[in-house]
């Protein structure tokens, strides 16, 4: 009886350990496979910029920044380690460099809701080759993606509403807001060619949020990042069987004394 009862335990306490073990590995994936540090310095515009003022923040310059990358990161199958393309969408804080950043992919907790990945892969499947041309193009590229994350009316354009472009950049504005006439106001539209990211900052925290984005490459399969809420919950399962099965040992040990 001793020995069946010596090897039930020992059955048990490996039970247990393998359930503890993989609540730890779900729980510490949780915390690093949708995030990924990385450090850029450098500011500049990849076409130059245009100036102008903005009903939120007054003068700004608007364009589409080039960064060199001083700490490389690499988030599922996409490295980081030369130069990185990004625009703002923080209107609220200015760029301080060098900086370090969390990058997110867009899907993940710290990116961005539906409707906005819904709006900006629209933006870029529709205007995505304007990107680069020139500066009048960046910068209504950056006034669309800055009416896309502060607008609050129901409707998007430059001259009205919550977020206005006052005054200023050139022909940026009028691109701007012919292109925002189509954007979706539904998060029913996917972009097949285009992945997202953001750049949430963690030194300075008080840095400018900002958004970059790379064409998928069809060689490679789709982008798996592990949602943390998905494994948070893994983690919380597997942590209370085996607290119950803890908890279920010591009173069958107790019932046989």
């Amino acid at each position: 009886m001793k020995s069946f009862l010596k090897n039930k335990q020992c059955g048990q306490g490996i039970r247990k350990a393998a359930v503890l073990t993989a609540a730890i590995v779900s729980l510490s994936a949780a915390s690093v496979s949708w995030a990924a540090s990385i450090t850029i310095d450098n500011r500049t515009f990849v076409n130059g910029s245009q100036s102008g003022n903005i009903s939120v923040a007054g003068g700004v310059l608007a364009g589409q920044f080039n960064f060199n990358v001083t700490s490389p990161a690499t988030l599922g199958n996409v490295t980081w380690n030369s130069t990185l393309q990004a625009f703002c969408i923080d209107i609220n804080n200015s760029i301080k460099n060098p900086a370090t950043y969390n990058i997110v992919a867009a899907t993940d907790v710290g990116g961005l809701t539906n409707l906005q990945l819904s709006q900006v892969g629209w933006l870029f499947d529709n205007h995505g080759s304007s990107l680069g041309s020139s500066s009048q193009f960046d910068a209504a590229f950056q006034l669309t993606l800055w009416e896309i994350f502060f607008e609050t009316g129901p409707t998007f354009n430059l001259n009205n509403g919550s977020f206005e472009a006052e005054s200023g950049f050139s022909g940026a504005r009028a691109t701007a807001n012919a292109w925002l006439s189509g954007v979706p106001t539904s998060d029913d539209y996917t972009s097949e060619k285009w992945e997202f990211y953001t750049l949430n900052p963690t030194n300075p925290q008080n840095n400018q949020r900002l958004i970059t984005w790379r064409e998928k490459d069809p060689s490679q399969p789709p982008q798996e990042i592990s949602e943390p809420g998905t494994l948070l919950l893994l983690s919380i399962g597997l942590g209370v069987a085996f607290f119950s099965i803890r908890r279920r040992n010591g009173m069958q040990f107790a019932s046989l004394a």
